[in-house]
């Protein structure tokens, strides 16, 4: 199975995000991608991603730049041959094996245009890090999908792990976050993805120009599904997907403290204190013309047994909460919030309807079941 994806077009993207992510008093790209840390921050797994966009694009003056930043950036290995995650790190920096891939694929598409002595200096130490051994969430799926390409493998073995209906990963939940109102777009995406979603300005294009186009029909072993931790702010109890034009909509449980079997929900024994109370709670994004009625209105509060309906132009989910083990005494709340997922919090905006449901009382043994209608 192939993607029509012209991969080319991923060139350009990279090239774009460079562009914009450039600063002009450095000349190199800052950004930050973890949840904590200043955006002034200078990666290297980024900057040498640009020196390979650099020398994909084929213009002779693209290719010149990309050989003067990969020097200047190379002098900053260690003499294990890695880089620190940032520049501001270095030189106590544990490294990071990531780089390793945009310098792999450096010298083998473009060795050739690389003189002596960058050549050597490019190859010492070269070797690709072991990719994950299991996948519990997209990031290591996309990790996987680059280390086969690298070795130009086919991607079968990861076809499990992706919803061709709705173009997007399927697997393991156990990192999987979310940009404002759309389901994040990762490395994995551009390397499987075929939809409109994955071309809109982005900083994962900062990382598009290592998917390459290529042809091999070798086959590999399936690759193993993991059992994700619930931690982490990007960890999913329950996640359902539906796509309206090119819009991905999500209903999702990010509870880590309640145990799920298909859509059945057991809450832990132990019974939280009074402030602690909410405990089973599912959020869907508020996208344009989207609305979240109670039994056919507008409204704030809802019982168990109440009828919950998520309309969109196209498409209406209508589902219930129902009691089917222990008892107790329940009140829901609809309000605006913000997944825990939720990457952009700094400009206190509410992305998401947050359906919660609040224990009045209970007892020890508990178990609410979610009811599509």
């Amino acid at each position: 199975m192939t993607v029509a994806l012209d991969k080319r077009k991923l060139v350009d993207l990279a090239l774009e995000a460079g562009k914009r992510y450039l600063s002009p008093q450095t000349d190199l790209i800052h950004y930050c991608y973890e949840d904590e840390c200043s955006t002034d921050t200078i990666p290297f797994f980024e900057n040498l991603c640009y020196c390979l966009t650099l020398f994909r694009t084929m213009i002779g003056d693209h290719v010149q730049e990309g050989k003067e930043r990969l020097k200047h950036l190379l002098s900053f290995r260690n003499e294990e041959g890695r880089f620190p995650v940032y520049l501001h790190q270095y030189p106590k920096g544990t490294g990071s094996y990531r780089t390793m891939y945009p310098l792999f694929l450096i010298d083998k598409y473009f060795h050739k245009v690389i003189e002596e002595p960058l050549s050597s200096e490019l190859r010492k130490n070269l070797t690709l890090p072991l990719p994950p051994t299991e996948i519990t969430n997209s990031k290591e799926a996309g990790l996987i999908a680059l280390h086969l390409a690298c070795h130009d493998y086919p991607l079968d073995s990861l076809f499990p792990f992706w919803d061709f209906e709705n173009e997007l990963y399927s697997g393991p939940l156990g990192d999987e976050r979310q940009r404002k109102g759309e389901i994040e777009t990762t490395l994995f995406d551009l390397f499987m993805g075929d939809s409109p979603r994955i071309l809109k300005p982005h900083p994962i294009h900062l990382h598009a120009s290592l998917v390459f186009p290529f042809e091999n029909n070798e086959k590999i072993s399936p690759i193993v599904s993991g059992s994700p931790k619930a931690v982490g702010k990007g960890y999913h109890l329950y996640r359902k997907v539906w796509k309206e034009d090119n819009h991905l909509h999500t209903l999702v449980c990010q509870d880590k403290n309640i145990m799920r079997e298909e859509n059945t929900f057991t809450y832990p024994e132990v019974i939280p204190d009074e402030k602690n109370r909410m405990e089973l709670t599912f959020y869907t994004d508020r996208a344009d013309e989207k609305t979240v009625l109670i039994n056919g209105e507008k409204g704030t509060v809802f019982k168990l047994g109440d009828v919950i309906s998520i309309i969109t132009p196209i498409k209406t989910l209508k589902f219930t909460f129902k009691l089917i083990e222990g008892e107790g005494d329940f009140l829901g709340h609809l309000s605006f919030g913000n997944r825990p997922a939720q990457i952009e919090t700094h400009d206190l905006t509410a992305y998401d309807w947050k359906i919660g449901i609040r224990s009045l009382r209970r007892s020890s043994i508990l178990r609410l079941q979610l009811q599509e209608l």
